[in-house]
C-alpha cells in the first residue's frame, strides 16, 4: 500500500480485516471535526499546539527536543500513507485509525477509545465518555448538579473562566462551579483535559490508557507499533 516493496503489519491487518466500518469512521471524523479548528479540511501545527500536550513528552523533559519538533513529529505518525508536509488530512486521519482499528475487534471499545482520546462527549452503557471534567455547578437559585463540561480538549484542570463559558454555550448559566478535584488543583490535575504524550503517541497507548470496563476484551500488540 506504501508502494515501498514491503508489508507492514498494520498494512497486513488492514487488508485482512479491511478499512474503517461506517461506525468507526464517523467516531474518526469526529475526532477530526475537533482538531480542524478553523473547519479548512486539514490539521496543521495550528490546530494542535493548543490540545496535544507534549509536556511530560521525555525528550522535552530531558531538553533534547523542543514541543515544536515533538508536535512535528506528532503530526508525521498521523500522515500515513502521503507525502510528510507537517498536514494531516482527513483521509491520511482515516488511514492512521484503520491501522488501529484493525487490531480491536469491538465497535465498542473503539468508539470508547476515540471519546476518552479526544474528550468527545456523549456515547451510551459503556462506550460513554469518561474523561470529560464534570463540575459541581451551583445555579442562581441556589440548586447544585453535577454537570460535564461538554467537548472540553484543551481547557486546563483549573481554567474557571473556560469552563463557565462552555456551560453557557450548553444552555447552563452558572453563579459559581467547584471542580471534582477541589478548588486548588494541583500539578497533576492542571493538564487534566489534554491528552497526553503517552495517550496518542502510539497505537497501543491509543488502546491501552482508556478507562476500561471490559478488560478481557483488550486488542493484541504488536512490537512495531512503538516508535
Amino acid at each position: 500500500k506504501s508502494d515501498d516493496g514491503n508489508i507492514s503489519y498494520d498494512e497486513f491487518l488492514i487488508g485482512i480485516r479491511g478499512v474503517l466500518n461506517k461506525r468507526r469512521k464517523n467516531m474518526v471524523n469526529m475526532a477530526f471535526d475537533i482538531l480542524d479548528k478553523d473547519g479548512s479540511g486539514e490539521i496543521d501545527m495550528s490546530d494542535i499546539i493548543d490540545v496535544y500536550d507534549v509536556s511530560k513528552h521525555p525528550d522535552v523533559i530531558a531538553r533534547r527536543k523542543s514541543k515544536e519538533e515533538v508536535l512535528k513529529e506528532f503530526i508525521s505518525t498521523m500522515e500515513v500513507g502521503a507525502d510528510k508536509d507537517g498536514i494531516i488530512t482527513l483521509e491520511e486521519f482515516h488511514n492512521y485509525y484503520a491501522a488501529i482499528s484493525a487490531s480491536i475487534d469491538d465497535d465498542d471499545y473503539f468508539e470508547l477509545m476515540i471519546r476518552n482520546a479526544w474528550h468527545i462527549s456523549g456515547g451510551e452503557g459503556w462506550c460513554a465518555n469518561t474523561t470529560n471534567r464534570r463540575v459541581l455547578v451551583t445555579h442562581a437559585d441556589g440548586r447544585q448538579t453535577v454537570e460535564e463540561i461538554q467537548n472540553d480538549l484543551g481547557i486546563d484542570g483549573d481554567n474557571k473562566k473556560a469552563m463557565l463559558a462552555k456551560l453557557k454555550k450548553q444552555g447552563i448559566s452558572a453563579a459559581k462551579i467547584e471542580l471534582t478535584y477541589g478548588d486548588k488543583p494541583d500539578d497533576k490535575n492542571k493538564n487534566k483535559n489534554k491528552p497526553p504524550f503517552q495517550l496518542m503517541n502510539n497505537k497501543n497507548n491509543a488502546t491501552d490508557n482508556v478507562y476500561e470496563r471490559k478488560s478481557s476484551r483488550r486488542p493484541s500488540s504488536a512490537s512495531n507499533y512503538r516508535r
